[in-house]
């Protein structure tokens, strides 16, 4: 028997370091034929020594330059040890020679997607899946490029193939994360039932929990954690994700005893990896910030910028943080640096026009708020900036339109409804102030500045008694703004006029 027809048969054994030895006893004869060099580099290859495979195929296309199989072995360790662009190089060159298989297509579609060419990493997919349109490796590789294309339709088709022809717990979880990236909750909630296996109890139940607690049902995720901890599952993530949960259902000792004892774990990392401290900190920092401890949030900060002072993460929450304190000069100098880095933004341009709004920088805020309504906002949130800033301005009407459309979005709002009868008020729209101030009241809102106010409404519509009855209201809850306590006096003066020519 010929040493050729021994490697085949140690191959189809899969005995591949007793083939790769055969092959080098043999090394004499590498220079007669290309068997050695191809043989050799496809040894190496299938057993994952690429670098070494890399050094047999090179010299073995320098003797043999017209062997397009050589090509695509060198292309394929090239791919393997991530030289993705010189993969391509030699992928192509064994094509352009005449070797077309489909795995040359899955290789080349491979590198494409690793340099972020998506277009011909779909291409060379889509190739391979016509020689093998079951082939569920490449049917997953296709679906991630189109979803990293934003295809999202063909993406979870091809998952769903992938699921169908190999319903396993990866097919499972691809099929998931889809799902939770696109927070599908519901759907994701229902494929990650499919896992039955209790080796993969716990990822599945946690999965499941953090699903919940978007879809507002955190009682079932508090369950489905705790069982995790029972089963011996205890870290960082689920501990932040049962505080999570347990802020949801309003009970914050509980949340705050998991989140310490998240903080704890991230402590002992922190004095165990240097290297990733960076990242540490920003989940301390981020748990921090659910917690409303800013002093603790900014702390964690510092301790990022010192790493990295050009992160702009950390510049935003910098942001955030110095705004929630009344900081406003100091948020909009790290909003600034934020800005530099990153260009206009939604979100920067917002905060940036909040911050400004509150220093009495109205005009200012507008502008920028502008710029991010351009951009595509059109929330809540920026109508009733909008409306502050513009009621700031003493542009009453226009701080009423955008108050509107606000309250379009959301009728119950205790707030806008206050400051659209607010700005009623101020352009003697009293009937329709009223009706937005008792509408505020029927939302909750019952403190003293409603009532001061409704009350001014009933003075200026010669209501003295009714103005005089929510004056009381607001008197008996404290409130003691001056030029209240002039209008109550004033309506108890004319109240008491018309009684006396009443009596008359």
């Amino acid at each position: 028997m010929s040493y050729k027809d021994k490697f085949d048969e140690l191959v189809k054994a899969q005995r591949f370091e007793d083939a790769r030895a055969l092959l080098e006893e043999n090394k004499g004869l590498a220079y007669e034929e290309t068997f050695y060099f191809a043989n050799m580099g496809w040894v190496l290859n299938h057993i994952g020594r690429h670098q070494e495979a890399m050094s047999y195929l090179l010299k073995g296309i320098q003797n043999f330059p017209d062997d397009a199989w050589m090509y695509s072995q060198l292309g394929y360790a090239y791919n393997h040890n991530d030289q993705n662009k010189e993969a391509i190089e030699y992928l192509l060159k064994g094509l352009s020679m005449g070797h077309d298989e489909p795995w040359i297509h899955s290789e080349l579609g491979w590198a494409y997607r690793q340099l972020q060419d998506y277009k011909n990493a779909i291409e060379y997919f889509e190739n391979a899946l016509l020689y093998e349109p079951d082939n569920v490796w490449v049917l997953a590789q296709a679906a991630f490029t189109y979803r990293d294309m934003n295809d999202k339709e063909s993406a979870e088709e091809y998952l769903k193939k992938v699921y169908a022809l190999s319903p396993d717990d990866d097919s499972i979880f691809d099929l998931a994360m889809f799902y939770k990236q696109e927070m599908r909750y519901t759907d994701e909630v229902a494929i990650l039932n499919e896992v039955k296996s209790e080796q993969y109890a716990n990822w599945r139940d946690f999965e499941i929990a953090y699903a919940y607690n978007r879809m507002d049902k955190p009682k079932e995720a508090i369950e489905l954690l705790e069982e995790c901890l029972k089963r011996g599952r205890d870290d960082t993530g689920l501990r932040e994700e049962l505080a999570d949960a347990y802020m949801l259902v309003d009970n914050r000792q509980e949340a705050d005893k998991h989140y310490q004892i998240a903080i704890s774990y991230f402590e002992k990392a922190l004095a165990k990896n240097e290297s990733d401290s960076y990242w540490i900190l920003q989940d301390m920092a981020w748990i921090a910030h659910k917690q409303d401890d800013i002093e603790r949030k900014l702390a964690y900060l510092d301790q990022m910028y010192a790493i990295r002072q050009d992160d702009a993460w950390v510049l935003y929450h910098y942001t955030k943080a110095y705004g929630n304190q009344g900081k406003h000069e100091k948020a909009l100098e790290y909003c600034e640096k934020c800005l530099q880095l990153e260009g206009d933004s939604i979100e920067l341009l917002s905060l940036k026009a909040w911050n400004l709004g509150k220093l009495d920088q109205a005009a200012e805020a507008i502008e920028l708020l502008k710029k991010a309504e351009q951009l595509g906002r059109d929330d809540e949130w920026i109508y009733n900036e909008f409306g502050w800033d513009y009621s700031e301005l003493k542009e009453y009407e226009k701080a009423i339109e955008y108050y509107k459309k606000a309250l379009a979005l959301n009728d119950k709002d205790i707030w806008t409804n206050s400051q659209i009868a607010w700005n009623e008020g101020n352009v003697q729209k009293y009937e329709d102030a009223l009706r937005h101030f008792k509408q505020a009241e029927n939302c909750g809102r019952n403190d003293g500045w409603l009532y001061a106010n409704i009350g001014w409404v009933y003075s200026k519509l010669n209501d003295f008694r009714l103005a005089v009855h929510y004056y009381e209201i607001a008197a008996n809850q404290d409130y003691k703004e001056e030029w209240f306590l002039k209008q109550y006096e004033f309506a108890r003066e004319q109240l008491a006029q018309k009684t006396a020519k009443k009596d008359e």
